[in-house]
């Protein structure tokens, strides 16, 4: 395809051709080039925007729990409050009602009581000596009937002394 330029002068135009062909693929490539360049930065950009967006979320939804935290804290520290405060009410209220004063003027006055005389007391004396006994550990020795008689007869004779 040799291709002349005629007029007043001619020209040989196949390398004016290829020339101007090789800059447009050139440009094309370019183009290309700048596309895929353009479509990665979107996509690494929409990426970041994304990451940013989840860290963002992220920190506030941390922020939303230590409020949520120290709300409840804040509520259980008032209601121990109050419920201590109601424990020294009903500490105060009970030392009330175990005054001996109190006890003594409410079985005067209400249940009308009075206090005995020397004539009604009556002293008892407990002058034994303290004793254990074990039920149910017998022993092989003591199994056989004329030993359980026996222990029987011992128990009745302490009971009368």
């Amino acid at each position: 395809m040799n291709r002349y330029y005629t007029g007043t002068s001619a020209y040989k135009l196949d390398d004016y051709e290829t020339q101007a062909r090789e800059n447009q693929r050139k440009q094309q490539e370019r183009r290309e080039a700048l596309k895929v360049q353009q479509s990665i930065f979107c996509r690494n950009l929409v990426i970041g925007v994304i990451a940013v967006f989840i860290a963002a979320s992220a920190l506030v939804y941390v922020n939303v729990m230590a409020l949520r935290a120290n709300s409840d804290i804040a509520d259980l520290e008032k209601q121990l409050a109050m419920v201590i405060d109601n424990n020294r009410q009903k500490e105060i209220e009970i030392n009330r009602k175990l005054d001996m004063k109190v006890i003594e003027k409410k079985a005067v006055d209400k249940l009308g009581m009075q206090k005995p005389d020397n004539s009604q007391i009556v002293y008892v004396d407990v002058r034994k000596e303290n004793k254990v006994e074990v039920y149910g550990s017998a022993s092989v020795a003591d199994s056989g009937i004329v030993n359980t008689v026996k222990a029987m007869f011992t128990n009745i004779w302490e009971y009368f002394n």
